[in-house]
């Protein structure tokens, strides 16, 4: 129940004894359970301690799935294996009633020759089916609702011909299922995946030598009852891309054995056709906590190192050769005050790589974690103490939604009561979001449920435990957030991402924000005027109306210039702000050229530049300051931009769906692709902002739809959102 265990493994197996486990703790009068933890940000070791915990066991899994450096990495249809599995199984994407967006074609090829990868490719055949079935329903209900040019409008030509692959699918599937049941027999989909271009698993050497055969190589056999094709001797070299943009080919490099059984390439290259490729070529040990509070573990070759315990004394250990061994060091190095940390599952070294491996780690390693516990283990506590005890863990780590209030037409404020999280937030962190499935409404069948996601920490209580949110309504999810009501559990992940940088005095901040800014500002600003810095806020808002927590803003920055794009200015409260309608660029100009009068706060005295905003307004500063901002930005201050790019798990580097490329600033190459949940505020000359495009639009189609789908379901059923 949750983890790799839940969606790694394909959701069309028999799962139960997850389910077995999981009642059988729950039964247990001792045992609790919480989601949207997260181990560093929520929690650390020395929470554990202080709140009476004798034991940390890290169970963590692994992560850091990297990006294939070849061209056309991460292009619109292009994605990784964890990625689809978690948004298809963890977001509920297979599911018929789900808004989740998942957009895949066919057809798809699987890099990578483990069980993820044979997972994934199974995945994809089944969510196919779902996927143009839903699409087709949804649009045809719109269309008789309004009209086929009114639902499509906005679709630009290659988005329009997504759609129309998906609706021809959706028309075949329904005729296929027709014909089966006058026929009186199942349905044969594999016919038409198979016309579509089916499903290929690419993998550099042989089947036989892949980990997903020497593991479990009865995987490998129900995958080929399944109609998945298998590629051997397969080096990926290229993800060439149609005039769209989109993925159409896999061109890779032909490998074949020597007389020696090395794989070496022959020089041939190999062009498989492909819309959507994933790619499942393997992850890492999770050490993000030692990244996050260094000096807590010892680490070696990307790994805890491994230790045992002997007479009271932590002793490391040579990483065991096979998960058998006895001698396979359960602990890692952490010894403070007699206190024991273990680490099981995929973050062992000695259990990676396998779910089964990783069940059997908790076997192996239980009895270890008791023997340390020594003489505690017999003790009889007292049962009021435990009762006081679990009223305050459920207290700290439980989220519930405290009130909900609408700032603007576009606007939610979102406050959530977690305690721990509020106490740990730092300025710049962010949160995850998302409602439970069991507490959304269903509507026509339709499960109101949101995706994860990411939402900027506007402010906190660390007194009260509230922390405020800012809900930019955008999409489908972000506007159910509309719907929660006081006391309704919600899953609040964080704080996650990296703080913000403060400076300790001296410095001048300009900070250009849109509405993600016009949050993001409210610690951040605060902090960094704490700390001896004055801070001048850039406001970009459409109109007046869209003008959110004044009082804050205000607060947080010792100037600031309002700026609107229509209708009339706003009026400064403070003799220091300026305001000024038109563009965002013409502003900033202005006020600096002292066009909105005396300047508060010079251009010419900016030592650190952050924006945060649209894709458009980060290109826009981007290029602007070696042009019309270049005279009065004379400081050549350092500039941030935080990006925007798509979230899912926001654990840092699990899932992967945050993936982004950067680029040399010189040269405009590419150099390396960093997971943006964990460095959300990037050197913005350092950003490929090209690709952050590609990654925004990944599931364009699919979200188009469903956000008419959301206005069909909230207008047909009167549903009341503040």
């Amino acid at each position: 129940f949750g983890g790799v265990a839940e969606y790694g493994i394909t959701n069309r197996w028999d799962k139960n004894f997850l389910k077995l486990i999981y009642l059988s703790l729950a039964r247990r009068p001792h045992f609790q359970v919480f989601g949207g933890v997260r181990f560093g940000g929520t929690l650390t070791v020395e929470d554990a301690w202080h709140l009476g915990f004798d034991h940390v066991a890290i169970s963590i899994g692994a992560g850091l799935p990297q990006a294939l450096p070849v061209p056309g990495s991460l292009a619109p249809g292009m994605r990784q294996a964890n990625d689809f599995l978690m948004a298809l199984q963890l977001t509920g994407a297979a599911k018929h009633s789900s808004l989740a967006n998942l957009q895949v074609r066919l057809p798809a090829v699987v890099i990578g020759g483990g069980l993820t990868g044979v997972d994934t490719a199974t995945e994809i055949q089944a969510y196919y089916i779902v996927q143009v079935e839903k699409m087709l329903e949804r649009y045809e209900l719109l269309v008789k609702k309004k009209s086929a040019a009114a639902v499509r409008a906005g679709l630009d030509d290659g988005a329009a011909a997504i759609l129309d692959e998906f609706l021809a699918h959706g028309r075949a599937v329904r005729a296929e299922r027709n014909s089966a049941r006058q026929a009186h027999a199942a349905p044969d989909f594999l016919k038409l995946i198979r016309q579509w271009g089916g499903v290929t698993i690419a993998y550099r050497k042989g089947m036989n030598q892949s980990p997903a055969y020497l593991r479990n190589h009865e995987e490998i056999i129900k995958a080929f009852e399944e109609g998945i094709y298998y590629a051997e001797g397969l080096d990926p070299k290229e993800a060439r891309v149609d005039k769209y943009g989109q993925v159409e080919a896999l061109v890779a490099k032909r490998l074949r054995p020597d007389a020696a059984g090395k794989w070496a390439e022959t020089g041939e290259d190999v062009v498989i056709p492909a819309r959507a490729i994933l790619v499942a070529t393997g992850a890492r040990p999770n050490v993000a906590y030692e990244f996050e509070h260094k000096g807590h573990f010892h680490k070696e070759h990307g790994h805890y190192q491994t230790h045992h315990d002997v007479d009271g004394k932590l002793q490391p250990v040579p990483v065991a050769a096979h998960c058998k061994l006895n001698d396979f060091g359960p602990f890692t190095s952490y010894g403070v005050d007699g206190h024991r940390v273990s680490f099981l599952g995929d973050t062992h070294p000695v259990f990676h790589g396998s779910v089964v491996k990783a069940v059997a780690s908790g076997l192996r390693i239980y009895p270890r974690i008791i023997a340390a516990l020594g003489a505690r283990v017999n003790q009889r506590g007292d049962a009021r103490e435990y009762r006081h005890f679990r009223a305050r863990i459920e207290e700290l780590l439980a989220a519930r939604v405290e009130s909900v209030r609408r700032l603007t037409p576009s606007v939610v404020e979102l406050n959530v009561h977690a305690p721990m999280a509020a106490k740990r937030f730092k300025a710049g962190q962010f949160f995850r979001l998302q409602n439970f499935e069991t507490e959304s409404p269903l509507v026509d069948g339709t499960r109101l449920q949101t995706e994860a996601l990411a939402l900027t920490g506007a402010r906190v209580d660390a007194n009260s435990g509230l922390v405020s949110l800012m809900v930019i309504e955008r999409g489908a999810s972000s506007r159910l957030v509309a719907l929660l009501k006081p006391g309704e559990p919600v899953a609040l992940m964080g704080p996650t991402g990296v703080r913000a940088t403060i400076p300790h005095g001296g410095e001048t901040i300009l900070f250009v924000g849109g509405r993600h800014g016009a949050a993001h500002v409210q610690s951040t600003g605060r902090a960094l005027r704490d700390h001896g810095n004055r801070v001048l806020f850039a406001g970009c808002f459409d109109s007046a109306q869209d003008v959110f927590c004044r009082d804050e803003i205000e607060a947080a920055a010792d100037a600031v210039l309002w700026v609107t794009a229509g209708g009339a200015p706003i009026k400064p409260r403070r003799p220091q702000d300026r305001a000024v309608t038109a563009p965002v660029l013409d502003a900033l100009t202005q006020y600096a050229a002292g066009k909105l009068g005396e300047i508060p706060i010079r251009f010419e005295d900016v030592t650190r530049l952050l924006v945060v905003g649209s894709n458009r307004l980060v290109r826009l500063i981007r290029d602007a300051r070696a042009k019309e901002l270049a005279p009065y930005l004379t400081k050549q201050p350092a500039t941030m931009a935080s990006i925007s790019t798509p979230m899912q798990c926001c654990l840092k580097g699990v899932c992967s769906q945050c993936l982004q490329w950067q680029r040399d600033p010189v040269t405009g190459k590419r150099t390396k692709a960093v997971f943006s949940c964990s460095w959300q505020d990037q050197p913005l000359d350092m950003v490929d902002l090209d690709n952050l495009d590609e990654r925004l639009s990944q599931n364009r189609v699919q979200e188009h739809l469903t956000n008419q789908w959301l206005d069909f379901l909230l207008m047909r059923h009167n549903v009341a959102r503040v």
